[in-house]
This record gives C-alpha cells, structure tokens and sequence, in this order.
C-alpha cells in the first residue's frame, strides 16, 4: 500500500472525495450550463442561416464544423479553408440529401467538431476540450441518427487509445486520467440532456422534474415548451396525456416541428423548474388499450394476413379497420389467443433500427421512411412501427375483449376494450343483466331466454291491440252521421295509424272536413284533418287559428297539435265554412 501510495505521489494522482466529488459535480454544473447556453446559441444561429434553404444551409454546416475542427488541431486558418469546402462539397452528401436522409446529413456535419473537442481536451486545454465535446456530444445525440453515431465512436476510441499510448510514452498518465474523466462527464450531460422525450425512455413514468423553456399566448389558450417531458403529445392513433405542470392543468399536448407543445389553462415563467404529473390511469389505461390492439392486430395479420387499416381509440372503446372480413367466431378465436398472450406475459420490445436494418426488417404497416422509425415487438406475435406508449409486457394489458364487427369497407370494423377499461365494461354489462334478471324474475344466465318470451308475447299483444284498434275506427266511423258540413272525433287512445285511418273512412261522409283527435286537454291533441272537396293547404292558417294550433300537409290532408279544450275545437270546427 505504501509503494501503490508513493507511486500516486510521483505521478501526482490524488484520490480524495474533494477532487473527484466536490470538484467533480461543480464541473458537471459548469459544463450543464454551458452545453444548455451554446447549444441554446446554436439552434438560435441555424435559424437564421436556414435562409439558406436545402441543401445549401446542410453543406455549410458541414465545412463550417470541418473548419472548426482544423482550428482546434491548430491548422492555418487559410489552409483549413480547402479542406473544409472538400468536405462540404462531398459527393455522398448530395447522395444521401436527395435521398432524404437529413439526419444523416446532420450527423455527419456535427461529427467533425465532436472529434475537435476531444482532441482539445487531449493535446490543449482539457476543460475547454471537455465543454465542447459536451455541446457537440449532445447536438450529435439530439440530431437522433444512431447509426452514424455509433460509427462514430470507433473513430474516438481509435483515438483514445492513441492517446493512451502517447501519455504512457512521455509519461503524462495523470493529464490523460483527468481529461478522460471530464470528457466521461461531458457524455452523461449529453445524454442526459436529450432525455427530452422521457416517454420513449420510460413509459411507466408519470411524474419528473423539468424546467420550463418557453411560454406563448395562442388562440386555444397557453403553449408551454420544457427541456424535459413524460407527456406523450398525440400521435399513433392515441390521444394526448393530460396532467398538471406545477399547479397549470395541461389540456392537450401536441408535437410542431419537433417540439413537444403543452397547451395549459394558465401561463408559467420560463426557466422555472417545475414538478409535473400525469393523469397516471388515463396513461395506463391508453397502453393497455394500444398494446391490446397491437395483439390483436398482429393475430389477425398472422392468421388471415388483413392489414390494420384504421384505428381509434375512443372514449368508450377503441376501433380497428381490417382489410378483410372475419365472422364472430373467428373473432372469438383470437380473443382467445389475445387473452393468452397476455397470460404468457410476453416483453414489448420498442426500439429504433438503423436504416440497414429497417430495410431487411419485415413489420406490419411498413413506411416508407428510412430513419427514426421505432419498432414494438411483441414476441412472435406482432412486430409493427409505432411512436406511442406501450406496457412493459403484455401481463400488464389484463384481459383483452371484444364487443362487436360489423362490415366496414369491404372490410371488417372490430370494437376492443383492454384492461381497466375491460373490467368496467363488464361491470356495466353485469349490473344490466342483474336488473333485468331480477325484473324478469330468471336466473342471470336464463335472461337471454326470458327477454325473448317477453319480446314474442309483445309481438301477440301488439298484434291484438291492432285488430282491437282496426274494430274500434271501424265502429266509429259507422256510428258517424253523414253531412255536407264538418265531421269532429275524439279519442284519447288512437295511435297516428288508426286516426289517420278513421280520418280517410269520415271524408267518405262528409261534404267540408272530417278532424279526428286524439289525446287530452291537459296534454293537447294531435289532430288529423282530411277532406274531398276543401283545399286545406289553403285553409291551414284558418283552421290553426280557429283552435290554437300548429301544422301543415297537402291540399287533401294535414296534421298538427292543438293546445284548446276539447268543448271550443268541436265548436270552432264544426262552425267553419269554406268555398268548395
């Protein structure tokens, strides 16, 4: 221990909880808040030479990072101008722009000033070295091109080792210790400040600590943007989370340009940090839902090869679109092998494939897009694109059922409940069945058989009530005098069909109108009028006015209401003339 100490000594290696905590941690904050500043400096400055358009603003930021690189390695500002355009100007850059691959292009116009920080941290200073490998580590990282970055990093470690030798050799391990330890902290800050979107990293987090960016006044209300956020903005097919920021409730969250947007009902200060919360059920439920249908949709796709064509995930229960039609017993079939599924409790894998692989890698609703595709699979059950929230594994989707299809487009439109939203579902079928069981006084499982006898023994009584009503007009129209005046009836209990009925059998006998009523004074009357002779489209204000009433018909027949007693309509309608 003593040689192991005395060795330290000579190579000035301290070890001390100061240098290596207190130390440490106040240049990770130094380092925080540069990486925020520049990097706030930067995507301020790309604004403004976007002017540039595609693909000439790409290219100058890829000579203009070359260069910089050069002048970290103390190239002669003049000579580093031909290199940097020879960069620039690279044919496969044109190539993968055309192509539309942009964040490509983006990361390998960063890449070059991410090697110049580390090679200033290495051979000059290696707190400035560190500061801008940490700005750069993190656009790098930001720009989201994994692929590129991770080619990258072989080019680093190349160098690291090269410096590792070079400081054994002239005996600098001390110098190379500490900037390998600073450039360590700058990676942790870079990845940590683009944990912006902490749905993708967790989606099983429902309250984090953020700091607010910006707050702007829109037509809908606040827009709030955080450094940081768990609030998944709506997307996929499901809706956005809701919440509370602080003590601001979030409405809607929605994505514009990259930027995750919280619309709120209140403002917030920018650079206030704040603890958010989400509506943690709402959350949980949605992913039960979504992964449910991935489930579903996968089975179906499996079997009978139907695409998912249209999905909705509603308030009451989700939709799917399938591209062919399936009965309910094969429906009831994959609800069987959903449920076990999710009984098997499967991982949901999620992940982002570079672009090599996404283009050998076969999932249900293939894009066409390149890059930043995120994949959810689900074993051998379902593999397909998706940027929503999902479960951990498919125990936690509980029970998946489905409530109804019905043909859609050539198709099949499929109505599925999952987890909480399942359970309720069927609460509220049992609560239905149980109060009709104990109205019919039958066992719950012999409803089904109890509400049919009901249903055939309304049709009797149906049926009779209508030859009793049939008999009933019959005997009211023999039992009316016939007149070249008006005919007026009463009856409290014919239904529109008999009255309308009675009214044609009293035209026959009489020579003005015949008006057949039915209902009560306190209630009104639905009245019917009808005549051979008299033009009552004509008549009908007359007619409306002589008994507070409303309606209208053709010249032969009209109906309405009336709101007079009983004793005044049969006065006034008797007593109205008209010229035939």
């Amino acid at each position: 221990m003593e040689k192991f100490k005395a060795f330290c000594k000579r190579k000035n290696i301290e070890v001390s909880a100061k240098r290596y905590g207190i130390d440490a941690l106040g240049a990770m904050a130094q380092g925080l808040f540069c990486s925020l500043l520049i990097g706030t400096i930067i995507k301020t400055l790309a604004r403004v030479f976007y002017f540039l358009g595609q693909p000439a603003s790409l290219i100058f930021i890829a000579m203009a990072m070359f260069f910089f690189m050069l002048l970290c390695m103390r190239f002669n500002p003049w000579i580093g101008i031909v290199p940097a355009l020879a960069y620039g100007f690279s044919t496969y850059f044109f190539i993968i722009i055309g192509a539309g691959h942009i964040t490509k292009m983006l990361a390998l116009a960063f890449a070059p000033m991410l090697f110049g920080g580390v090679y200033y941290a290495f051979r000059r200073n290696m707190w400035i070295g560190a500061a801008l490998t940490g700005v750069f580590a993190t656009i790098e990282i930001g720009v989201n091109h994994p692929q590129i970055t991770y080619y990258f990093l072989f080019i680093l470690i190349a160098f690291w080792v090269n410096e590792l030798v070079l400081s054994i050799r002239k005996r600098i391990l001390p110098h190379f210790a500490k900037a390998t330890g600073l450039l360590a902290l700058a990676a942790v800050l870079a990845v940590g400040s683009n944990a912006g979107m902490l749905y993708y990293i967790d989606s099983h987090m429902f309250a984090f600590e953020a700091k607010v960016l910006d707050c702007r006044r829109e037509k809908s209300g606040w827009v709030v943007t955080l450094d940081r956020t768990a609030f998944f903005p709506e997307g996929g097919g499901q809706l956005a989370d809701t919440g509370y920021i602080g003590s601001v409730r979030v409405t809607d969250v929605q994505e514009r340009g990259g930027e995750i947007l919280h619309y709120t009902d209140a403002p917030l200060e920018p650079g206030l940090a704040v603890s958010c919360r989400l509506d943690a059920e709402q959350r949980l439920r949605r992913m039960q839902n979504h992964s449910g249908e991935h489930i579903v949709s996968g089975l179906i796709h499996g079997k009978y090869g139907y695409d998912n064509v249209g999905f909705h995930m509603g308030a009451e229960c989700m939709t799917i679109d399938f591209s062919g039609e399936l009965d309910w017993e094969q429906l009831m079939d994959i609800e069987q092998r959903a449920n076990e599924t999710v009984r098997a409790d499967i991982p949901v894998h999620v992940w982002f494939p570079d672009a090599e692989e996404l283009a050998q890698l076969e999932y249900r609703s293939k894009l066409e897009l390149t890059e930043n595709v995120r994949i959810v699979e689900i074993g051998d059950i379902d593999r397909c694109a998706c940027c929503a929230p999902h479960v951990s594994r498919t125990g936690e989707v509980g029970v998946i059922k489905i409530l109804d299809c019905q043909r859609h487009r050539g198709g099949v439109r499929v109505s599925v409940v999952c987890g909480m939203d399942a359970v309720e579902d069927y609460r509220a079928v049992q609560t239905g069945v149980t109060a009709v069981s104990r109205a019919l006084s039958a066992k719950r499982g012999e409803v089904a058989a109890a509400v049919c006898r009901i249903l055939d023994e309304n049709t009797r009584l149906k049926e009779r009530a209508a030859a009793l009503s049939a008999e009933l007009v019959r005997v009211k129209a023999e039992s009316a005098a016939g007149t070249d005046g008006n005919i007026c009836v009463f009856d409290g209990i014919l239904d529109e069909v008999a009255q309308r009925e009675l009214t044609n059998l009293l035209m026959e006998k009489c020579g003005g109108i015949s008006a057949v009523f039915s209902g009560s004074d306190k209630d009104g009357w639905r009245y019917i009028i009808g005549s051979k002779t008299v033009d009552l489209r004509r008549e009908t204000k007359r007619i409306n006015a002589a008994i507070n009433g409303r309606g209208g018909g053709t010249e032969r027949m009209i109906q309405g209401r009336a709101l007079a007693e009983r004793g005044y309509i049969t006065s006034e309608i008797l007593s109205l003339k008209f010229d035939c």
